[in-house]
């Protein structure tokens, strides 16, 4: 009994003693977790507005790439004269970029008239005929061309090639020696795959572009016998910002048509 009593005694000093301590101690410690918390709590949106910082600021990057950089070095035309014809490849060049806006108001229009397959070219046993030289072009109704190819059957196969791949989004339809379209009304869809054609025309001119560039950096690669590497070097960057140049008029011309055919500004 006696050792009991003097255990509950030294117990209940100890609690007098340290219990103060431990109180202060445990407010102590909650008050810096709320702290802490607290500071979490600001700090978190601020990570999230660095990201969408980021990624706003990598988007204007990534537009500023899409325009052809300006050469770190002046090259004269005469300089580039020695190595390939300027002449030549400006010209292909700007035959493709001109080929593709002239595709574009032929084939590309929200209204189907028969003017639009006038000028189309057929190709037929070697040769290319335009589609009014073959045949006979009426419009029936607002709904509905035909196309009579009695005249000339034999090229009925190449003229429905030609139409398919006009990229004018038509479903002609054939039966005898008379080709049948359907004109589309003009739709939300039909606007949208106008442009979709209005991109796949576009690819392809981007490619006979580089098929160009290619074509004349191999050329002038052959003349590093005759000249010095970095005039051979530099002429190669020369070729590769003409054909960024006048890939950026492509894209323009292309943009612009799209906007047109979907109605935006």
């Amino acid at each position: 009994m006696y050792r009991i009593a003097i255990s509950r005694l030294l117990y209940q000093r100890f609690q007098l003693l340290f219990e103060p301590i431990c109180k202060r101690h445990l407010q102590q410690s909650l008050i810096d977790y709320g702290i802490c918390h607290q500071a979490l709590k600001f700090q978190a949106p601020m990570v999230s507005t660095l990201h969408i910082n980021q990624r706003r600021e990598y988007s204007k990057r990534a537009k500023k790439e899409t325009k052809s950089k300006k050469l770190k070095f002046e090259l004269r035309d005469e300089e580039v004269m020695n190595v390939i014809d300027v002449q030549q490849i400006n010209k292909h060049m700007h035959n493709i970029v001109d080929t593709l806006r002239e595709d574009y108001a032929k084939n590309l229009s929200l209204r189907t008239s028969t003017g639009v397959f006038d000028q189309l070219n057929v190709h037929f046993d070697g040769q290319v005929y335009t589609l009014n030289q073959i045949a006979q072009i009426t419009m029936k109704n607002p709904t509905l061309m035909i196309i009579n190819m009695g005249g000339f059957p034999q090229a009925l196969p190449a003229a429905l090639t030609a139409i398919h791949n006009a990229g004018m989004n038509l479903n002609p339809q054939q039966e005898g020696n008379t080709i049948y379209i359907p004109v589309p009304k003009v739709t939300r869809e039909h606007r949208e795959n106008l442009a979709k054609s209005a991109k796949a025309l576009y690819i392809k001119a981007k490619e006979r572009l580089r098929e160009v560039q290619n074509r004349y950096v191999k050329e002038a690669s052959k003349g590093k016998g005759a000249h010095s590497e970095d005039l051979v070097y530099n002429v190669k960057q020369w070729i590769q910002h003409q054909n960024e140049e006048f890939s950026q008029k492509a894209t323009e011309i292309m943009e612009a048509k799209q906007k047109e055919l979907l109605g935006t500004k």
